[in-house]
Order: structure tokens, then sequence, then C-alpha cells
């Protein structure tokens, strides 16, 4: 199918399912629908009645076409990685790269499917290398999307692996140097490290924005839904004391990315983290981070480079959280 005309991008979330309507660079439209709790846990589906019908009833109010649709897969279970590798012949070279993929993958190697890109090619003192990037995630997992739409009644255009969409809406804002994506879901948190436009480490940790509420449930002794009011209407400052323990095992996840950059360039060529998702969008977040790790950190504007309708009204406000349906709605130009 050609890349004319509008693309739907859904981004299948822990709290609810979001969409982009673009055509080219023009939005135009967007919206979302919450999920019953439950049906998404640490990014896997669980409740395919429950996300057939809600992504159903998101394409029925908005009169949304069911074609040109392209959501993604993501969490822990997709591995991203840069590896370099002698240079052969390329049946050769494929068995060599499934014997290292099997190294490294969390889950059994009949249940992957793998695509790789060469970034470059050189000589080294023991012949001549290519550098590759991998991209591995469970069969069962792209299987698990394509049937909840399928109960949907919609054909999917494509399933893309995070976090490329979300390297699309950073290519809006045309940021050139190396950096980092912090995109942080209800229950998860995917980093991504980018240099020259290539993604060289992607990791999925189960943290996100309602590890933070829940700890401020505890330590404050409040219900749920009050914690979360008391995380979206304070100051990080405020609620830093009830987050201490979650908060460090975020920054020490940042910090391991950190420390595979510089082994694998001799240096940190990370020189801004972008922060994205509406699990992060505590006031004063980027402040800590940008303090902890001495690192430019700001927050990403997906609308950047669109073209809007007007007004916009709440979605200007609520912007980060629709970095990935964007990204994934920029399918139709890239």
């Amino acid at each position: 199918m050609g890349k004319g005309g509008s693309w739907i991008g859904i981004d299948i979330g822990t709290m609810g399912i979001k969409f982009a309507k673009l055509s080219g660079y023009k939005l135009e439209d967007w919206g979302s629908v919450p999920l019953p709790q439950g049906s998404i846990a640490a990014g896997v589906i669980k409740d395919f009645a429950a996300v057939s019908k809600a992504i159903s009833e998101l394409f029925n109010k908005r009169g949304i076409k069911r074609r040109r649709v392209v959501s993604c897969v993501g969490g822990r279970e997709t591995v991203i990685r840069t590896m370099t590798l002698p240079r052969l012949e390329k049946k050769e070279f494929e068995k060599f790269l499934v014997w290292e993929i099997e190294r490294f993958l969390p889950f059994p190697v009949e249940d992957a499917v793998y695509n790789y890109q060469i970034l470059r090619s050189f000589r080294d003192g023991e012949g001549e290398k290519l550098e590759v990037m991998v991209v591995v995630t469970r069969k069962s997992l792209s299987r698990a999307i394509y049937e909840a739409f399928k109960g949907a009644e919609i054909e999917l255009e494509a399933i893309e692996a995070l976090p490329f969409p979300l390297l699309r809406s950073a290519e809006l804002s045309r940021i050139k140097d190396g950096f980092m994506i912090i995109d942080m879901g209800a229950g998860t948190t995917d980093m991504a490290v980018v240099r020259e436009n290539n993604i060289v480490l992607f990791r999925s940790i189960p943290i996100g924005g309602n590890s933070f509420t829940s700890a401020i449930s505890a330590s404050a002794k409040l219900d749920f839904s009050t914690a979360e009011k008391l995380k979206v209407d304070s100051s990080f400052a405020e609620i830093r004391e009830y987050v201490s323990d979650v908060l460090s095992n975020l920054t020490d996840e940042v910090r391991r990315c950190f420390d595979y950059v510089i082994g694998q360039f001799k240096e940190n060529i990370v020189s801004v983290i972008y922060l994205t998702g509406g699990g992060c969008a505590f006031k004063g977040f980027d402040v800590f981070l940008e303090g902890m790790f001495g690192i430019s950190t700001r927050r990403l504007d997906p609308l950047k480079g669109l073209q809007l309708r007007t007004p916009v009204g709440e979605l200007d406000e609520l912007k980060s959280r629709w970095s990935l349906a964007i990204g994934l709605a920029l399918r139709g130009v890239h």
C-alpha cells in the first residue's frame, strides 16, 4: 500500500489507548479511550476482549477508517543491540547472528522474530567487521497485538518495535547530538540511546508512573486516586521524600545505560535527555534528572514540526503523552 493519505498511530498503554491521525505532517485528529484495570500488565495484553472492545469503540466514535493503522510492540521482551561481528557470506553471517542473539535473549530463540540493519563496515587488526543493529522481539507479543486488532475488525498495516516511533517524534525537533529518550508510561519505562540517528541501546523496565503513585500512597497513607492527584498537583521536590526507593531504582537503571554507552564508545555520548510519556509528567522531574546526571534534560515536544488544527486545546497541555501515537502515524511520511 502506498504511503499517501492519512495514517493512524495506535498506542496501547496500561491505562488506555491513544491515537493520532496524520496526513503527512498535518495532525488531523487525536484522542484516547480508557482501558479496564488489568487489561494490560507490563506491556502484555491480559484481557483481549476488553482491548478489542476499546479499540472498536475508539474507531467508531471518532469515525476513523480502518486502514493504514500502525501499532507497536515493546516491553522487556523487545531487545535492541548494536554488535560488532565478522564479515561473512550472507548465509554464514545469519547463522552466526542467530548464535549471538541466543546469548543475550531472555526467552527461547524459537519464539523470537528478529531483523537487523548493517550500520557500517570497517577493518581492524582481526580483519573486516560489520557494526550491526539487531531488533528482537517475541512472536507471541506481535501475535497478541494482531489478535486484539482482529477482534476489532481491523487489519494492521504494521507492528513496529519500540523505540523507532519515538525516534520519529524526536526527529521533528531536529535533534542532531547523541541523546537519550526516557518514555515513562503508567506501568513501564522505555529508555533508548540514539547516536547519529541509530539506536545503540534500548531498555525497558517495570517502573512507571503508577510505581510513583503507589509509593506515595503507601508512604503518605492515601488511597491510590488521592495519591495520583497529589503527584500531579505537586512539584517533584514536594513528593520526593515519598518516592525515594522508586526513584533510586529508576536512576540506577539510567546510570546502567550510561555505563553501557561508555563501555561501547569510551565516553558518554548522551548530551541531552528527552522525557516523554504521561508517567513522568509531574512538575520538576526534568530539573531533578538534570541535576542528578549533569546532562541537559527537556520535555520532548511531539507537536513541533506538525501542522496543527486550531485550537488543539488539551493536547497542547498533555502533548508528551502522545509522542508514541504521533511517531507511529509518522510512518506515512518515513
